[in-house]
């Protein structure tokens, strides 16, 4: 797939994807993709994307490799286990390495205990450049700078640790209860809407800072219920203490950083999400809300924390003709003011980070042969 635009940018991406089974207890799946955007050489915006992100060149492409595995040596016992490397070549520190384990023990019937362990490295800009792990893939069409002129972005990484009990309810429910810490290093703050620093600043995109590290411990509870293999929904809340800790996580030094926190923070998270099938129409719908109390807003030309909501909504139609033999063809509208995707393991605070985001829409025509 590729895309065009009448500004300054050029891009593509490239995917696939293989799934085997290697014995009847054992499978793997392997992810590959490609994606690349190109700068024209106009001077102010070539200035800002380029400084301190040490690639002269006016490309950005990113590559990754990601393998996740099955395992189930016993009947109640099962492994997950996975990785992604991914290659930036914007970046100094180019190649990113984040893997990942659960161990899941089910000691009597309907009962399910898991220990999950995820070490994520998150680059800036990231989200541009790779697939969601639902939904269309588009290829990178903003751009996005440092916040200040001579400042250097560094990767967000994180560890996060979690232990959970599961229980099912009857055939169609299901409630859990986990534990959950993490540590994250050099967390990423993204801002739109704001005006940065030269006489022609981007405009209708966003910058990028580093704030300190933060170690957050919390609890959550989760219930999900099936009602007649129609619809199914789930609400999720999750309360925690953060601790923004400039460089005690992971033995860091104090050092210049972009948006300095500290002190100590509660968090209260409800996100809520209902998906239908109506089989009737072939019409699949998906809508997610989350509400948090700690959505980062500009405030009286500052910034501050205050309670907030962000949604997803998608819908996806398939249509009653096919053109070219057995082709699948289907509209898809989504429409989203959530900015990040929630990746299992990744840190509570980058969704909750994005300043202004805007509201996006994207409309089209998926064609599978």
């Amino acid at each position: 797939t590729g895309s065009t635009n009448t500004g300054y940018n050029g891009s593509w991406v490239l995917a696939g994807s293989y799934v085997g089974q290697t014995s009847p207890e054992h499978a793997i799946r392997l992810d590959m993709s490609y994606s690349k955007q190109n700068h024209l050489p106009v001077d102010p915006l070539e200035i800002t994307l380029s400084n301190n992100l040490t690639a002269p060149q006016k490309n950005r492409e990113v590559g990754r490799i990601q393998a996740n595995g099955t395992w189930g040596p016993l009947q109640q016992l099962t492994l997950d286990y996975g990785a992604s490397v991914s290659r930036y070549g914007y970046l100094e520190d180019d190649q990113l390495f984040s893997p990942h384990a659960q161990v899941t023990l089910q000691p009597i019937d309907n009962t399910s205990l898991s220990l999950t362990v995820f070490m994520n490295a998150l680059a800036p800009g990231s989200e541009e450049f790779l697939p969601p792990s639902s939904g269309a893939w588009l290829p990178p069409e903003r751009t996005f700078a440092p916040l200040a002129k001579h400042e250097t972005l560094q990767v967000e990484r994180s560890r996060h640790m979690e232990l959970s009990i599961e229980q099912k309810v009857g055939n169609s429910s299901s409630v859990e209860v986990r534990r959950f810490r993490q540590d994250i290093t050099d967390q990423m703050i993204t801002m739109f809407g704001i005006e940065s620093y030269g006489p022609n600043p981007l405009q209708d995109h966003y910058y990028l800072t580093n704030a300190n590290g933060v170690s957050v411990d919390g609890w959550g509870i989760s219930l999900s219920h099936k009602l007649a293999g129609r619809i199914h929904g789930e609400i999720d809340y999750s309360v925690s203490q953060a601790q923004w800790e400039p460089w005690t996580v992971s033995g860091l030094e104090p050092r210049t950083i972009g948006a300095f926190r500290t002190g100590t923070e509660k968090l209260h998270d409800v996100t809520t999400s209902i998906e239908t099938n109506i089989h009737e129409t072939e019409t699949q719908v998906f809508v997610l809300y989350r509400v948090n109390n700690a959505f980062l807003k500009t405030d009286a030309d500052s910034l501050a924390s205050g309670l907030d909501g962000r949604f997803a909504l998608r819908i996806k139609q398939n249509l009653p003709f096919s053109p070219f033999g057995k082709s699948t063809w289907s509209l898809l509208v989504d429409i989203r003011s959530l900015f990040r995707e929630q990746i299992a393991g990744s840190s509570l605070y980058d969704e909750l980070l994005v300043v202004s985001p805007p509201k996006q829409f994207t409309g089209g025509l998926i064609v599978n042969f």
